[in-house]
């Protein structure tokens, strides 16, 4: 058993680096049965004293979790487990009704369960790790509880490692990463991105993402959000969404207008050939050039130059 355990290890934690984030979770659960066999299972996550924000079905269907806050609260043993104390593992075996309380009736496979509460000391998120099988006949034993209690921090550990290689496998110049639900929460980040937030929104309740970009996040589309001094690149990674962010540069800050005359200047033009150009007046040409140069710190048209071509390598 110890050699089966240290091989499960060493390959858990292999497999975080080499597979896909979005197909991870299924992969690890899969891993898992090789030494706790089961039928299908429930991977949930969320914030303690807090409502489940999202949950990974493995070979179980969506309704299964439709009414998960609902029906979770009348049934007390399982409730008592998903809102253990802070820190602790604390595993439990138990029959229907209980497993029931997940919409698991028996079309579901659901009628033993082995369920793991456990907390990510990086990002502070509480793991709720589910096991079922489909007969009463073979009942996960107490040796198996225990097996599963030891695994849970490892599992939650290589998703943590599965997320950071996401993060550098699709590093893009000075974006910071981040991953989060469709509720906004921040499952992992980058060093520096929520201080990047922090920077826009001094009062950001995080790990909950600021409104205006969780709102975008919930949506679940690829899309690109500019904020005052940030911009966001939100790509959809299975249920949950990747948001990359970084500074906006000087440049970028311009307004359409400023943008437009900026590359008249870069392109060598006088005020009066944009001003012809444009068909605005060479007084509406130089009040906007005075605004060029003071926002981007540029004194001429070189500076300005080496300023958006240094914009446009970074970003």
């Amino acid at each position: 058993m110890y050699a089966n355990l240290c091989d499960f290890v060493l390959r858990l934690y292999k497999g975080s680096r080499e597979h896909d984030a979005a197909r991870f979770m299924d992969w690890a659960l899969d891993h898992t049965r090789s030494l706790v066999p089961f039928d299908s299972a429930v991977w949930a996550i969320g914030v303690a004293g807090v409502s489940i924000h999202c949950a990974h079905l493995h070979q179980l269907p969506t309704e299964v979790f439709r009414r998960w806050e609902a029906r979770r609260k009348t049934d007390a043993e399982l409730n008592n487990l998903v809102e253990a104390p802070d820190g602790q593992t604390v595993t439990r075996s138990f029959y229907a009704p209980s497993a029931s309380t997940l919409d698991g009736d028996v079309k579901h496979g659901i009628r033993h369960a082995l369920c793991t509460t456990a907390r990510d000391d990086t990002t502070r998120l509480h793991h709720f790790i589910c096991l079922y099988r489909s007969s009463t006949d073979v009942v996960f034993s107490e040796e198996e509880c225990g097996l599963k209690e030891f695994l849970a921090p490892h599992l939650i550990e290589a998703r943590h490692n599965n997320l950071i290689a996401h993060f550098n496998r699709h590093k893009q110049g000075a974006y910071l990463s981040g991953i989060c639900d469709r509720f906004g929460l921040l499952h992992q980040v980058e060093p520096g991105f929520e201080e990047l937030l922090r920077g826009e929104w001094p009062d950001a309740r995080l790990p909950y993402l600021p409104a205006e970009i969780a709102s975008a996040a919930a949506k679940g589309r690829q899309t690109v959000i500019e904020t005052v001094h940030i911009v966001f690149k939100l790509v959809p990674l299975g249920d949950l969404m990747h948001i990359q962010a970084r500074k906006m540069s000087r440049h970028i800050r311009l307004s359409a207008r400023e943008r437009l005359i900026t590359k008249h200047l870069v392109a060598g033009d006088a005020y009066k050939e944009i001003a012809q150009a444009l068909k605005i007046s060479a007084s509406t040409v130089t009040k906007h050039v005075n605004s060029i140069y003071k926002k981007t710190g540029a004194k001429n048209k070189t500076q300005l130059a080496k300023i958006i071509e240094t914009a446009k390598q970074k970003g």
